[in-house]
């Protein structure tokens, strides 16, 4: 399948001595019982994603580096599924070789791995570079991973969310194409941008929609609806 249109994805791998140390101090702490009882290597994956917006011209950092869990966020950042799978497969296979080839990684009950990731939004032809950057993949558009749906499997390591935002009522829609968004709404109440590809909405049970990471920061200070003040009840 490959890229989606209007986004590209690079990776590369690496191990850093700064990490082996931190690692493995707090991560076995969690570990240790489950590595030590089956006698096996664990490896821990760290991705430092960057963001950037490839014109037809040039390309422009679009700011930010986040340190985050895979799965979930893989898919945020529109990412194939065939190429989430390719990645986690080179990512395993670099770990293997690494604890395998290394000395240094003999004695270690895990291994520390870090994927540099970049995050691109091509601009297409015939899109202008400011609607190709209305639809870029940024820090500020994403939800915390602590507050993702898949909070309560990620890392032990990380801030629980409010209980609140995991049993939210909310329906979820990645929009496929402009049409498509904009059926869904002109514009989002809350930032006032419209509907771009690859964004997330959530609809509340007032019917209502926002953008995903919106309404969630909102309900973070207000447990109700930004437009009509609908309650939220969990």
């Amino acid at each position: 399948m490959g890229s989606r249109s209007g986004y590209e994805h690079r990776y590369g791998f690496s191990t850093e001595d700064e990490l082996i140390s931190l690692y493995n101090r707090e991560a076995l702490v969690y570990f240790d019982n489950a590595l030590r009882k089956h006698r096996f290597k664990g490896f821990v994956f760290e991705i430092r994603t960057r963001f950037l917006l490839k014109t037809i011209l040039e390309a422009h950092d679009c700011g930010g580096w986040l340190e985050l869990d895979i799965y979930y966020r893989l898919f945020e950042y529109w990412m194939a599924e065939d190429e989430i799978y390719n990645l986690a497969r080179e990512a395993f296979d670099f770990a293997k070789r690494t604890a395998a080839d290394n000395p240094k990684y003999a004695s270690l009950d895990v291994v520390p791995v870090v994927i540099g990731l970049d995050v691109l939004t091509v601009q297409l032809e015939g899109e202008t570079v400011n609607d190709a950057h209305g639809r870029a993949i940024r820090p500020e558009c994403l939800i915390p991973m602590n507050m993702c749906p898949m909070a309560p499997f990620l890392s032990p390591f990380r801030p629980p969310p409010p209980s609140f935002l995991l049993e939210l009522p909310t329906v979820r829609v990645r929009v496929e194409d402009v049409d498509h968004g904009l059926a869904l709404m002109e514009a989002c109440p809350i930032c006032f941008r419209v509907p771009t590809i690859g964004a997330q909405m959530s609809s509340l049970p007032c019917k209502h929609v926002f953008h995903n990471h919106c309404v969630v920061h909102w309900l973070l200070m207000s447990k109700s609806c930004p437009l009509c003040r609908y309650e939220i009840v969990v």
